[in-house]
């Protein structure tokens, strides 16, 4: 709502100059103003958001702070873009009005979650049955055995596993930072299926395991969904994330091969 309100400013500036009986072109004076703090305050919480990244990327990750410096990203293009349309306001109220209006639509198109949504998913099959491969996938602590970017895995509540056990893992990102998160079992069928959640997320996430016996073994269905946040597509995150939905999959598939030679190994005790 707060970014519709910042959108909003010029079309009531506007609307107020026009209803009152005079034309923005009268109004110069505090259009131009307003245009220059605008363009001003816009501006700096754009190298502000800048600032905050390169911060950012010498800490380990931390998504609230990514979502901060995004969101005051978003601020920042918001106020630039009243600032160009106070600017046209001036030439042709229409065409300021029509400046803020396309920004707020697309702030509008991105704000419905659907939208956002993602899913990755993959299927396998192991030469084990679902009670071996159940029980190994669904203890997260052997996650380290077979992702290579896991690098320590704890449970944080009693065991056994079940639902509502959660998880602490320590994960190297591809840009050397590490990055810490608990995620929590939510759905658990022994031996069928269970799901999972990042807890400290506001965002949509389910991870979903499934378990099929077939007559080799074990087919293993893996389905992620995931939510861009708002801020992330508003500035375009939605056509820049296949490039991450790549590595996301290629450490998916050197995963599932590791996890399969594992399991299949004439050596496993479980």
């Amino acid at each position: 709502m707060i970014h519709l309100l910042i959108l909003a400013l010029p079309p009531l500036g506007i609307a107020y100059t026009v209803l009152s009986g005079s034309q923005p072109r009268a109004a110069w004076e505090s259009f131009n103003t307003a245009s220059n703090a605008c363009l001003w305050i816009g501006t700096a919480l754009i190298f502000i958001s800048l600032g905050m990244g390169f911060v950012i990327k010498r800490k380990p990750f931390n998504e609230r702070a990514v979502e901060r410096q995004l969101t005051t990203t978003v601020v920042g293009f918001e106020l630039v873009v009243d600032s160009f349309s106070l600017l046209m306001a001036l030439a042709s109220p229409v065409a300021g009005l029509l400046i803020s209006a396309g920004a707020a639509a697309w702030l509008i198109f991105w704000s419905q979650s659907r939208l956002r949504a993602l899913t990755l998913a993959s299927d396998y099959v192991v030469l084990r049955s679902p009670e071996v491969v159940f029980a190994f996938v669904s203890d997260f602590r052997n996650e380290p055995r077979y992702y290579p970017d896991v690098e320590s895995v704890e449970m944080l509540t009693a065991p056994p596993v079940g639902p509502g056990t959660q998880f602490r893992s320590r994960v190297r990102l591809p840009d050397g930072r590490e990055a810490v998160g608990v995620e929590e079992i939510v759905d658990y069928e022994p031996n069928r299926r269970f799901t999972s959640r990042i807890a400290a997320t506001s965002r949509a996430n389910i991870d979903a395991f499934t378990f099929e016996p077939v007559e080799i073994g074990t087919r293993v269905t893996h389905r992620f969904d995931f939510e861009l946040s708002l801020a992330g597509a508003v500035l375009g995150g939605r056509f820049t994330q296949s490039a991450a939905n790549r590595l996301l999959t290629l450490r998916r598939d050197a995963g599932e091969i590791r996890l399969k030679q594992i399991l299949e190994s004439s050596e496993f005790d479980g």
